[in-house]
């Protein structure tokens, strides 16, 4: 019954807490629907909850799940707790007033974990950190359509490199590129900064839930950013290879729409093969 009146006032705190953040929860779902880069934004808090109730099981009761606890480090525990729930409220307060909607829902991610601390203790916050903290990763952040430009330079600086070493006569213009038969733009979409964004976040996924090193782990992380990037210049390549042997309509038509699906599927299983080599291999079992 604790564990029942625990997580029926979890609900009811975050239905209060849902209130003063809805123009930023209305924002961030009309970011998902809007935003390419973050496409896989409704997946993310799925994933996270499979991974909570995977977890659930597993968590002993806190503050309020185990009130016969009045020790010294529960009662630390519980100030400890409710300052960053207390910190956590003011940040929120102030983003919201400031229409800082990307912060606000950041925020929201140590609000939780503190709530967690509070509600069910330490040991849940520490199983659940990743589950809460993965959250972040469907949060649009200004800085990554910073990002859109130099990656669009390098696709096309690498794409005419490849193009040129199977004999096209590929020169690149900034964002065009100079064939032979056409001319090509390469745009902002074909930056390959979505598919970066997409594989961090499972490649982010693929490091908790297998089983491995603490460094091969972190490396499966790394690795994603030079294999998306490369993924993205093979696909452009390729793009360049039919525009130069069919023509502009058939590279923009029909190729152009289903190879970006085609080529971050390689670079998942790229990917895949990468974490078998730095022996990611099983998943947990606990997962």
């Amino acid at each position: 019954m604790a564990r029942v009146r625990t997580f029926a006032l979890a609900l009811v705190i975050a239905l209060l807490l849902a209130w003063p953040a809805w123009p930023a929860l209305r924002w961030l779902w009309g970011e998902w629907w809007s935003n390419d880069a973050y496409a896989h934004g409704p997946l993310i808090p799925l994933i996270s909850l499979f991974l909570a109730m995977r977890q659930a099981g597993r968590v002993s009761g806190g503050a309020l799940a185990r009130p016969g606890i009045h020790g010294s480090s529960q009662k630390q525990a519980t100030v400890l707790s409710l300052t960053l729930v207390a910190c956590s409220l003011g940040g929120l307060l102030w983003a919201m007033t400031a229409k800082a909607f990307f912060l606000a829902i950041l925020i929201l991610i140590p609000l939780i974990a503190g709530l967690v601390w509070y509600l069910v203790g330490w040991d849940a916050l520490r199983r659940l950190a990743f589950a809460i903290g993965y959250l972040s990763l469907a949060v649009p952040l200004p800085v990554v359509d910073l990002l859109s430009t130099p990656l669009q330079g390098l696709t096309v600086r690498v794409s005419t490199a490849l193009a040129r070493t199977v004999g096209i006569p590929a020169t690149n213009e900034g964002s065009r590129v100079i064939l032979s038969t056409c001319d090509l733009d390469v745009g902002a979409p074909c930056s390959g900064l979505y598919s970066l964004v997409a594989l961090l976040a499972l490649a982010a996924l693929m490091a908790h839930i297998l089983e491995g090193r603490g460094w091969a782990r972190v490396a499966l992380v790394v690795l994603a950013v030079p294999v998306a990037l490369l993924a993205n210049a093979t696909r452009v390549f390729a793009l360049l290879v039919v525009a130069e042997r069919w023509g502009a309509e058939v590279a923009l038509g029909l190729w152009h729409d289903w190879s970006g699906l085609a080529f971050f599927g390689l670079a998942v299983l790229l990917l895949t093969l990468l974490g078998g080599w730095l022996g990611c291999r099983t998943v947990r079992s606990d997962i």
